[in-house]
């Protein structure tokens, strides 16, 4: 993973969801309903890998590689019924599949040391007593770019307004995401713009 990227992963098929007694609905704005009355705290809602058996499985890895021993910051972007009924759960694989760490993550967002050794990882939502969940996305991304995606509902807003020269212009600069990756703007080209908002 590009240090200058954040990744978004969506939920868009049914190939590692919890699928016994559940209703799930995949909506046209990319957000999913899922709903299960019945399942048991601590089953996997839903899971993402880094390194899929495309022979086996037919799908393709979903989550970017990362590097050992960077610090990566995550975010989940979803309303639980109950509220706080979901866990993010991240485990982390060796060369020879054994598991070499797991990182539990009860809030919307956290933080996590990608161990060395590690050959590959996935990330899981974990029933934690939810019934239904709408979920829009997870937000990926290095920990030192924390400041380049400020925490908000769909969109990440940036501005340089202590800085602003009232007799320039404003301009008003929007990212748009590319396969699932938003790219950070550098300071260079910020630096270049005068007064700004970026979106």
């Amino acid at each position: 993973m590009n240090d200058s990227l954040m990744n978004l992963l969506f939920w868009k098929d049914t190939a590692s969801t919890y699928l016994y007694g559940s209703k799930l609905n995949f909506l046209a704005d990319t957000s999913v309903v899922f709903q299960n009355e019945l399942m048991s705290p601590g089953k996997g809602i839903v899971a993402w890998s880094s390194s899929t058996d495309y022979q086996a499985d037919r799908i393709s890895p979903q989550l970017p590689l990362l590097k050992e021993k960077h610090m990566y910051g995550i975010r989940l972007k979803a309303k639980s019924s109950p509220e706080k009924t979901v866990i993010m759960r991240i485990d982390f694989f060796g060369q020879d599949n054994s598991l070499i760490e797991k990182k539990y993550i009860s809030d919307a967002e956290g933080e996590f040391l990608y161990p060395k050794g590690c050959y590959k990882y996935t990330v899981s939502l974990i029933n934690a007593g939810c019934k239904s969940i709408h979920f829009k996305r997870i937000e990926l991304f290095a920990l030192k770019n924390i400041a380049d995606f400020p925490m908000n509902d769909d969109y990440q807003f940036k501005s340089n307004k202590k800085h602003w020269d009232e007799k320039k212009t404003l301009n008003i600069l929007f990212k748009e995401p590319v396969l699932n990756i938003i790219p950070a703007a550098s300071t260079e080209f910020l630096a270049e713009q005068g007064n700004y908002i970026l979106i």
